[in-house]
């Protein structure tokens, strides 16, 4: 189980030494690394050798190579959870679950998921901010954390880590995704299928929000549909965590 995130920790340390030819933020990658042993600690992730683990990699890497964000050094973890759910960390590392893989239809909507996680990183939320703003999106939990007055901004604690959704954020990131599936000939449209179909309620993850569909709606109204068939790799990831769902 630890091998896996052994190797996204080594790959952080070794390639976000220089945060001007990665773009990352100064102590982005430090603050990634603490989150990281975090989760390692607390949560069950996949090895990196895992076959589900080497595709959703993969699947990243083209994702970045085709819109040309691949000097950040994407790394992504997988963790044994049938919830669907996917953040990023900071410094290129994205984690997703087995239920996000599980939810996704198409791999256009796996991808747009990623995509997602991916913009989070691109629009910098993981840069410290003002006192009065957010000092990154997912953070450790802290007598000193900055605080916000504004309503619309959820926090849940998962275990040490502190998951902060917030409205604003979470349309720059999907402005980022939309960009990124065009790009790398996906259907952008599927980034609003997969917010229309968010579960709703009180969980610690991403919910349905109705702004945020509006917001895509909006941008998406010009875009054409793109129609493309599942990979062979999407449908044996399918395949294979359906297998090993159904001994659960």
């Amino acid at each position: 189980m630890r091998a896996g995130l052994t190797a996204l920790l080594l790959g952080l340390a070794v390639s976000a030494n220089s945060a001007e030819t990665t773009g990352l933020c100064e102590g982005e990658s430090a603050r990634a690394r603490a989150n990281g042993e975090r989760i390692a600690q607390e949560w069950p992730l996949r090895s990196s050798g895992d076959a589900l683990s080497r595709y959703t990699q993969s699947l990243v890497e083209r994702l970045a190579r085709s819109s040309q964000r691949d000097r950040i050094p994407w790394r992504v973890a997988m963790v044994h959870d049938r919830a669907p759910n996917a953040f990023a960390a900071g410094a290129g590392s994205l984690y997703i679950t087995d239920g996000a893989l599980e939810f996704a239809r198409t791999e256009s909507e796996l991808a747009a998921i990623l995509a997602h996680e991916m913009g989070h990183q691109i629009s910098g939320h993981f840069c410290p901010r003002e006192r009065s703003g957010f000092f990154s999106w997912l953070i450790g939990r802290s007598d000193d954390m900055a605080e916000t007055s504004r309503t619309d901004v959820r926090k849940k604690d998962l275990g040490s880590i502190s998951l902060v959704i917030d409205p604003v954020k979470e349309q720059e990131a999907d402005r980022q995704a939309v960009a990124i599936l065009r790009e790398a000939g996906y259907d952008p449209h599927a980034m609003l299928d997969v917010a229309r179909r968010l579960p709703s309620g009180d969980r610690p993850s991403h919910l349905q929000d109705p702004r945020r569909i509006r917001s895509l709606e909006a941008s998406l109204s010009p875009v054409p549909s793109i129609k493309i068939g599942e990979s062979a790799e999407f449908q044996a990831a399918k395949r294979d965590l359906a297998a090993e769902l159904g001994g659960w």
